[in-house]
């Protein structure tokens, strides 16, 4: 059985049942003839709205910022809300996976970012180097056939998100795919 989109999964002892929680076709309006700037307004009231519905936690709430589009401007939104302060928001802090003198590094970006958000931050140099030495038991603890070669980055990550708390974690994963162009550098 495959889930599908939208869809939760509830097992017990009385069986298996999905229900549908989500439609994006019942939060669509019609097409109408409105003025570009009026679509970026709403993409920003249902970008903020979606930011504000992860926020909704009891316990701390890791950001991860990585310095790109996607998940700067969650951080930002997310410093915008606490600015405004409608509601209690839980604990914030960022988290981010620098990479030191490889072309990858975005560290001035997440600096950016960071001057202008009240957040607490954990950075961490994300390990670079042989990775074969753990792959054998990488492999076996995936059960796949293919190493992920972020595993090592990813339980320094979650060691530091441990000692803060932070059982949820914001990302801004895929957003950088959606605005993809082949002549982004």
């Amino acid at each position: 059985m495959r889930l599908r989109p939208g869809n939760y999964l509830e097992a017990d002892e009385r069986g298996v049942r999905t229900w549908r929680w989500w439609d994006p076709a019942e939060r669509l309006a019609p097409p109408t003839s409105i003025r570009p700037e009026q679509h970026a307004q709403r993409f920003y009231e249902l970008f903020r709205d979606s930011v504000e519905r992860r926020l909704d936690t009891a316990s701390p709430i890791a950001l991860e910022l990585s310095g790109g589009y996607d998940s700067s401007s969650v951080v930002a939104v997310a410093a915008e809300l606490q600015a405004r302060g409608a509601r209690p928001l839980p604990k914030i802090v960022t988290i981010s996976h620098c990479y030191p003198g490889l072309p990858g590094d975005e560290s001035e970006f997440i600096d950016a970012v960071l001057e202008s958000c009240p957040f607490p931050a954990i950075r961490f140099d994300a390990p670079v180097g042989d990775y074969a030495s753990a792959l054998n038991c990488e492999l076996r603890k995936i059960d796949a056939p293919y190493p992920d070669l972020s595993w090592e980055r990813r339980s320094l990550g979650a060691a530091h998100l441990a000692a803060e708390g932070c059982r949820v974690v914001v990302t801004g994963l895929g957003a950088d795919e959606l605005v993809w162009d082949p002549d982004y550098d």
